[in-house]
C-alpha cells in the first residue's frame, strides 16, 4: 500500500435470503432466480449451516419436535408406513406428479444446492412449523424419492386433524378463521361457497379470511388442501 494511503473497507457479502423463494407459484423458476442470485452474490453452493442440538439453559429444547395443532411428536423414522404405502401406490398408479401438502422435516439445515434441487423438483415450500420442519407442496414421486434422501428427518401428511385445535365451549358457532397457505385467491372462495361458508372479511397481512362457520365446520373446513389452520373466534361476552 502507498504510504500515507487509506485502505478502502470491504463490503462484506450478504447471505442470499432463501425465503425470498419459498411459497413462489412455480417453484422451477423459483430454483433458477435463487440458483443466479447466490451465484452473483458469490456464495458457497456447498456450505451446510452448524445445526444447533441446543440452548443453553434451554433443558425443554427439542429442535426435532414437531408440533401441530392436534399433535406434538419426536419422529424415529423417515415416513410411517402408512405414508410410504400411499407414496408407493400413487407410483404404481401413475400418479406421480399429484401434488400432497406435507411436513417436511430435515435432520440438518440444508445448502444452498440442495435446497435449489428441491425447488427444482417441483416442491413448494410454506412456513415452518418448527425449527427443521416446514409445510410443504410435493409431487408424490418426489416425495417417495426422497425417502433415501441423506438430509430427511421425516415426511408425512398434514392431516386435516393438525389444522384446527379440539373445540371448546367458548367457541363461537357463527364464525372462525381461516388461515391460508397461499393467501386470498377467488378459487379458495369459491371452495368456501361450495361449502355454503361465507367469507366476511380477509386480512392480508396474516393470509387469514374470517368466515361465517363455527366450531361444527371445521373439518370441513380443514379438508380443503389450502388452508393452514382454523382458529375460534370467541362467543360475545367470553372473556
Amino acid at each position: 500500500m502507498v504510504s500515507g494511503a487509506q485502505e478502502i473497507p470491504r463490503k462484506e457479502k450478504k447471505g442470499v435470503n432463501v425465503l425470498k423463494y419459498f411459497g413462489a407459484s412455480d417453484p422451477r423458476h423459483a430454483a433458477e432466480e435463487l440458483e443466479r442470485a447466490a451465484i452473483e452474490n458469490g456464495s458457497d453452493l456447498d456450505y451446510i449451516e452448524p445445526t444447533q442440538l441446543s440452548i443453553p439453559d434451554d433443558k425443554k429444547y427439542e429442535p426435532f419436535r414437531i408440533s401441530t395443532a392436534r399433535r406434538t411428536f419426536i419422529p424415529t423414522q423417515v415416513a410411517d408406513d402408512e405414508f410410504r404405502s400411499e407414496l408407493t401406490r400413487l407410483k404404481q398408479e401413475g400418479k406421480e406428479n399429484s401434488p400432497l401438502i406435507c411436513i417436511l422435516q430435515t435432520n440438518r439445515h440444508l445448502s444452498l444446492r440442495e435446497t435449489i434441487s428441491l425447488l427444482r423438483s417441483g416442491i413448494t415450500f410454506y412456513e415452518d412449523i418448527s425449527d427443521f420442519a416446514r409445510i410443504v407442496k410435493i409431487p408424490a414421486g418426489v416425495a417417495l424419492e426422497m425417502l433415501n434422501a441423506p438430509y430427511l428427518g421425516w415426511i408425512g401428511e398434514f392431516k386435516a386433524t393438525d389444522k384446527y385445535a379440539p373445540p371448546n365451549e367458548s367457541d363461537s358457532d357463527q364464525a372462525s378463521y381461516v388461515e391460508s397457505l397461499e393467501g386470498d385467491k377467488p378459487k379458495f372462495r369459491s371452495d368456501m361457497k361450495s361449502l355454503g361458508i361465507e367469507v366476511l372479511d380477509y386480512y392480508p397481512l396474516t393470509k387469514t379470511y374470517l368466515v361465517s362457520a363455527g366450531r361444527n365446520r371445521r373439518s370441513d373446513i380443514a379438508a380443503l388442501w389450502w388452508v393452514r389452520s382454523i382458529s375460534a373466534v370467541e362467543k360475545p361476552g367470553i372473556l
